[in-house]
């Protein structure tokens, strides 16, 4: 009897080991469609990004699931293991690397599961119930809900909605996706009537981890998941599908906007001030005030009755003039200042010139654009210019009129440098976004949000995009300066106007918005990842975003 047998006891030599499976063809043979580098797909994906800071990253292969149970077996198959690094993509619109791509590791995205889709369910939430065909028990008491993919953008939805009357309280922004948006809170033209997006979801269909199980989140089933999702980003799971509350559609909104000269800085933050503290009298009615600096080659006009009122659709991209036989009348097209103010209006409940807008469309305008349109009509024209590297910072203040002035003035400040210092051709944007945030939108309500609901306050955006990453790596610490520099500001005794609160949508990767939602939330919000998510793969394994784990209160 030789060694080996002697070993074996005369069984016979174990198989070889099978060869290791690569994570892309267990990720194929799963069923689910993986892109790689080499393929025209990817480029297209890739290239789809808002922000090229998103867009420079480059994932080892992108996997593109068109149900839910896809998601499932994803996530299944990249928890197995020791785990395999990944992204979460919903629109592609959050700035932050990594927040949703990733460099080396696996994007999940999410754009194919892209429905807007109407069901009927009970006013009880007690009896909804997301069935992977969409449909839903009735009852006698029935209202009209939404099942809304996470990869759908909001110009899609509410285009969906608007042919059939109806419409949904969500983004104001068309090029934004719906996933990202609501989990991380989502203010919304309906905020002051209805609370914020994530406040319209009757329920969320969820994968978790590791082992890829789908459960609904809603009043009545999982409700502390349910309350986590609402605001609680990326940390505890997959959304796949959004249960939300739908009204007859808003045929009839009253928008546009207003192109003010700089030298009135002071009297529009006075105005918008006043229409602060005044919207509980007038919930319909909507403020974004914009002071910005635009590129010299976008050029704002009117193309034809139809479009309309958008500050920041580019319309143009050429130095040279419109010509007549464009379609342009010259003397429609009103040529903004390099500096200047925009207030964009929209009063969902259709009254022209409300009283709450008086104050401010009663300051000299170089063009005003506004008229009756519909929600979805309204979202369609609202987007963001693409082929930038973006900077994005926030800040809530209480409302006061001196901290808006101040921050006009820094502005002016920090455009002066960027021009001088990284961008000497003026081929830049930079804003600073002020959205009233009164007590009427943060009331306490059923999220994990932490809002600031003592004092009626501003909602602050502050943005640079620029051409390179050269100029984004100079551009940065100069536009973080700007924010300190206006808290600073505010924190003077005689103002005492700075509020910790920090929306999680417009944070930089440095800030800390989940943090602001205070300790009570903070450890609720740990206490329930650890529940749904034992193993930690959202916060290990899914790096980007913000990571309810790293924050130390």
């Amino acid at each position: 009897m030789t060694d080996q047998a002697q070993i074996h006891h005369g069984a016979s030599a174990p198989a070889p080991a099978p060869a290791p499976v690569s994570i892309q063809d267990a990720l194929r043979h799963a069923g689910l469609e993986v892109l790689l580098p080499s393929d025209e797909a990817y480029s297209t994906r890739q290239e789809s990004y808002f922000s090229k800071t998103a867009s420079r990253l480059v994932p080892a292969c992108i996997i593109r699931p068109r149900s839910v149970l896809d998601v499932s077996s994803a996530i299944r198959i990249l928890s197995s293991g020791e785990g395999h690094r990944f992204a979460i993509r919903s629109g592609g619109h959050a700035p932050n690397a990594g927040a949703s791509n990733i460099d080396g590791g696996i994007t999940l995205d999410l754009g194919l599961l892209n429905w807007t889709r109407v069901v009927i369910s009970t006013k009880s939430s007690s009896n909804i119930n997301i069935e992977q065909n969409g449909e839903s028990s009735a009852s006698s008491k029935d209202e009209t809900l939404v099942d809304i993919g996470p990869g759908d953008r909001w110009a899609n939805v509410y285009a969906n909605l608007h042919q059939l009357g109806l419409a949904v309280a969500g983004g104001r922004e068309g090029g934004v996706g719906v996933g990202g948006l609501i989990l991380g809170g989502g203010n919304t033209y309906f905020t002051a009537s209805q609370g914020f997006a994530c406040d319209n979801v009757v329920a969320f269909e969820v994968v978790l981890a590791p082992d890829g199980r789908i459960v609904t989140a809603s009043a009545d089933e999982n409700s502390d998941l349910f309350w986590a999702l609402k605001g609680g980003g990326n940390n505890l799971g997959v959304v796949t599908n959004f249960r939300m509350r739908a009204f007859p559609g808003q045929n009839n909104i009253w928008g546009g906007l207003t192109i003010m000269p700089w030298d009135i800085k002071d009297s529009a933050a006075d105005a918008l001030v006043e229409f602060t503290g005044r919207v509980h009298e007038d919930v319909d009615a909507n403020l974004m005030l914009f002071y910005i600096y635009q590129v010299s080659n976008y050029v704002l006009y009117v193309r034809n009755p139809e479009d309309l009122c958008t500050p920041l659709k580019k319309l143009a991209r050429d130095k040279e003039e419109p010509r007549a036989d464009q379609g342009v009348n010259p003397s429609q097209k009103p040529h903004m200042a390099k500096i200047g103010i925009i207030a964009v209006y929209a009063h969902v409940g259709a009254v022209a010139n409300a009283p709450a807008y008086e104050k401010l469309m009663s300051l000299p305008a170089s063009h005003t654009d506004v008229k009756m349109t519909s929600l979805a009509d309204l979202v369609a024209y609202n987007k963001l210019p693409l082929g930038f590297y973006s900077i994005w910072f926030t800040a809530t203040f209480k409302n006061n009129a001196r901290i808006a002035s101040h921050a006009a003035a820094l502005h002016e400040q920090l455009v002066a440098r960027i021009t001088t210092e990284i961008a000497p051709d003026g081929d830049f944007w930079a804003m600073c976004l002020f959205q009233p945030l009164p007590r009427i939108c943060t009331k306490p309500r059923d999220n994990a949000l932490g809002l600031p609901s003592e004092h009626d306050a501003l909602l602050v955006q502050t943005s640079v995009m620029v051409r390179t990453p050269e100029q984004e790596a100079l551009a940065y610490p100069l536009c973080r300066s700007y924010l300190e520099a206006v808290r600073e500001f505010a924190a003077k005794p005689e103002i005492d106007g700075n509020l910790d609160w920090e929306y999680i949508n417009y944070a930089d990767a440095s800030q800390n918005p989940l943090r602001s939602y205070g300790k009570a939330n903070v450890d609720r919000l740990k206490a329930i990842a650890r529940k749904y998510d034992p193993q930690e793969v959202f916060q290990k394994l899914c790096m980007g975003g913000f990571k309810i784990g790293a924050v130390d209160l």
